[in-house]
């Protein structure tokens, strides 16, 4: 499935090279890379993934970019349950799940994937793009989840407008030992 918007292609990705180039456009956005008037600002990215990281997270699922030429304009992650046991910052939150609940059910007990980063590249912003890499995302899952999920980082205000704006709910926050805070964040497939 693709769609065209802004004269920019949305769609799954299609090779390893664009996988390369996700690396490249999240390097240049992580909070660490940017002024904190840009980050507070436009918000930033957390993880640091690597190729390798990329393929496993996504199992038979794909990673939604948004393509104009040979540029990635951004990218939103699909995470499949079977690569969680990778991801160190993931283990909190599955914790979490087995107290939190979603409409009465304890999310460890509904099918629920976790979805993100998402990333646009500055240039792009500001025009509705990551709304609409979320919403491919969600056909590609809608039939299989109950519920995707993220985190987000408590001080990235404008990724936590932009997840609100697309129909996430903040469930829950908490703090890391070394002091960062996170918001978990849902939207039901």
């Amino acid at each position: 499935m693709i769609f065209v918007y802004y004269g920019m292609e949305i769609r799954y990705h299609t090779s390893q090279e664009e996988l390369s180039s996700i690396l490249v456009l999240q390097a240049d956005n992580l909070r660490e890379a940017l002024s904190k008037d840009i980050w507070t600002a436009e918000g930033f990215v957390t993880g640091v993934y690597d190729l390798e990281m990329l393929n496993l997270m996504c199992d038979q699922y794909k990673h939604v970019v948004s393509v104009q030429g040979d540029t990635i304009c951004g990218y939103v992650l699909c995470m499949h349950p079977s690569s969680f046991s990778q991801f160190e910052f993931l283990r909190p939150m599955q914790l979490f799940f087995r107290r939190l609940d979603w409409g009465g059910v304890k999310i460890s007990d509904l099918r629920y994937i976790v979805i993100g980063q998402v990333c646009v590249r500055r240039k792009y912003r500001r025009q509705g793009l990551s709304q609409k890499m979320y919403r491919l995302m969600q056909e590609q899952l809608k039939d299989k989840w109950d519920l995707a999920v993220t985190l987000v980082d408590a001080e990235n205000i404008p990724s936590r407008e932009a997840h609100k704006a697309f129909g996430f709910k903040e469930i829950y926050q908490y703090k890391e030992p070394l002091g960062r805070e996170w918001v978990i964040v849902a939207f039901e497939l």
